[in-house]
């Protein structure tokens, strides 16, 4: 038998898309997609909030992110700190940075 480690990411359940989509949007104003060229073209078209959702982008600004990480197993402390090293070398170009959280890193806000 192989052990191996898994990275999944993880998806919002749908019910929670449109909130999703509204902090996308209040965060970065870029995110909110261009609806009202579809009216422009399109007379009588009318967005559904999930259909806005969809299109929606995720780009944080340009102060960046903090990313929460969660080990789902008791790894030694140095190898978490390895992990969060290699992983927080990204921060040079995409302006990230990950931090450790002690919960699995669904619900860690920071």
């Amino acid at each position: 038998m192989c052990n191996q480690i898994v990275c999944l990411p993880k998806m919002l359940p749908r019910n929670q898309w449109v909130a999703a989509a509204q902090i996308a949007a209040k965060i970065n104003p870029v995110n909110h997609p261009p609806i009202e060229r579809l009216m422009l073209v399109m007379p009588g078209f009318i967005p559904e909030p999930e259909h806005v959702a969809v299109l929606t982008t995720k780009y944080w600004g340009a102060g960046g992110v903090y990313l929460t990480v969660g080990f789902l197993d008791d790894a030694p402390s140095d190898l978490r700190g390895r992990i969060l090293w290699q992983m927080n070398a990204w921060s040079a170009t995409a302006n990230v940075q990950f931090v450790e959280t002690n919960t699995d890193g669904s619900n860690a806000i920071l």
